[in-house]
């Protein structure tokens, strides 16, 4: 993709929903992100939940960006396995509630929030 390129965009809903649509150059795309993830950030923090999505780039079969999904969901660990961990052709971005230990004997865990997921493709 070069830097005088366009990248199609959505935000969509809690439900799945299509809320905005749109085209943005391909070189605010990442300053966007970042911007998402900040958000998500501060709704894990509040909401105490255990993932937010935030982020999706959707691929064609040539590996080509087609386009871009944002949201700002909370999900569970069970709802983030159910719809997000194996979807193909899309790289997710999402913030994570980790458990962490103070020290490899302790077994209790301290909660960090943080970490981001990029996985798919």
């Amino acid at each position: 993709m070069n830097s005088g390129s366009f990248v199609h965009w959505s935000r969509l809903g809690s439900g799945g929903e299509i809320i905005a649509c749109g085209q943005m150059p391909a070189k605010d795309l990442e300053v966007c992100l970042q911007q998402l993830r900040a958000k998500a950030m501060s709704l894990l923090e509040a909401d105490g939940t255990d993932h937010v999505l935030y982020g999706c780039k959707v691929f064609n079969r040539d590996g080509e960006l087609e386009s871009v999904e944002f949201y700002m969901r909370p999900m569970s660990d069970a709802d983030f396995e159910k719809h997000v961990s194996c979807v193909p052709d899309r790289l997710i971005f999402a913030v994570h509630k980790m458990v962490m230990p103070l020290h490899p004997a302790v077994s209790s865990g301290l909660t960090r929030n943080g970490g981001d997921m990029i996985c798919g493709m």
